[in-house]
């Protein structure tokens, strides 16, 4: 069961990465304020709580509590970031 679902949750898992890494080179190279910047800067925000929250799930599920206490806490730090 731990293993069936491991394996549905690793895609989304990766498809956010690649969200990550690419809304985050945006960001990165538009002008601070520019409507680009923000659109970007928004889904890299939501990429990297997909991200860490599946990652840390996947953690819990495999018994690394550490792992999994440190994706809550990537969540919790980049939406507080945003705020």
């Amino acid at each position: 069961m731990t293993t069936l679902l491991i394996h549905t949750v690793l895609p989304i898992h990766i498809v956010a990465g690649g969200v990550g890494l690419v809304s985050g080179a945006a960001a990165l190279v538009a002008t601070k304020g520019a409507r680009l910047h923000r659109k970007s800067g928004m889904l890299f925000v939501c990429a990297m709580v997909a991200l860490a929250l599946t990652g840390g799930g996947m953690a819990a599920l495999q018994g690394d509590e550490l792992t999994a206490c440190v994706g809550v806490l990537t969540a919790y730090l980049v939406t507080t970031a945003l705020v």
